[in-house]
């Protein structure tokens, strides 16, 4: 009976030793994931206001007054010297699209993502991350109209040597660039205004 009995507390220490072990273990396994999903978050939200000042460092102030110089006056009376003082950030100019996103992708491809009980920002960082991608691409497509404008203006050049053409005339007068102009202001916007609702969702989650 003795022995039994001191079966069973070594037993019970064994198992103890066990629980404890594993308990340990396990508060420090939650801490550690923890503290991985915060640095995603947090990297996240850094990546986010990236592309925030990204886009606000965008301006189309040069090109609309190149195009309010040509819709000034009759095309025969337009001065090229002065039109040849925009070719710099105007005309000249075409600006491609990237934003930044591997943070995301990475948090995708981790465990980490299972961590975040948050289902709104969950569902906000999403949704935001998707329409990146989607204003990227219409930010191609819009980059694409203005190339196209230029290759024209570029053949024209090559088959009158000498001859001075107007760059891109009707892109800026026949009403293509204020199209053009208005569906990337519009982007901005819209994106602008997802990117720093995000940002807000994630700073108040990262102080919880």
């Amino acid at each position: 009976m003795k022995k039994f009995v001191r079966y069973i507390r070594d037993f019970s220490i064994v198992v103890a030793g066990i629980a404890a072990t594993l308990y340990v273990n396990n508060q420090i396994t939650n801490q550690a994931e923890k503290r991985d999903l915060k640095l995603y978050l947090n990297a996240m939200m850094i990546e986010l206001e990236d592309n925030i000042a990204y886009i606000n460092d965008k301006s189309f102030e040069r090109e609309s007054k190149y195009a309010d110089y040509l819709k000034s006056s009759e095309k025969n009376k337009l001065d090229y010297d002065v039109i040849q003082d925009f070719a710099r950030g105007s005309y000249a100019d075409v600006d491609f699209v990237f934003f930044r996103t591997s943070t995301f992708e990475m948090f995708k491809s981790s465990g980490t993502m299972r961590l975040l009980q948050n289902k709104i920002i969950m569902q906000k960082i999403w949704d935001t991350y998707f329409w990146l991608n989607r204003y990227e691409a219409s930010f191609e497509k819009l980059t694409q109209i203005k190339m196209d404008e230029i290759k024209k203006w570029l053949d024209e050049r090559d088959r009158n040597p000498g001859k001075k053409i107007i760059p891109l005339y009707n892109f800026y007068v026949s009403g293509v660039y204020d199209d053009y102009l208005e569906r990337n202001t519009e982007i901005y916007k819209e994106l602008s205004l997802l990117l720093n609702q995000t940002v807000t969702e994630l700073k108040k989650e990262l102080k919880q």
